[in-house]
């Protein structure tokens, strides 16, 4: 079974981060900085199906370095 784990900051590096997980196929995923609203499309790209989610921040106000997304 092949573990990656890996800081995506937030949806900034989908375009690469998501060739990567196709082509590495994990049977588990660990992501840092991921936003909630973007679990389903995660789901569906790495074809993993369950998902465990421990928010640690509620971005909802102007960022510089990320948008405001929801929780994270």
């Amino acid at each position: 079974m092949k573990l990656i784990s890996c800081n995506i900051e937030g949806n900034k590096h989908f375009d690469r981060i998501f060739p990567f997980l196709i082509a590495e196929k994990p049977g588990i995923l660990a992501l840092q900085e991921v936003f909630e609203c973007d679990l389903e499309l995660i789901k569906e790209t790495t074809g993993l199906k369950n998902c465990v989610f421990y928010p640690n921040a509620d971005v909802t106000l102007p960022n510089i370095h990320l948008q405001d997304r929801g929780r994270w």
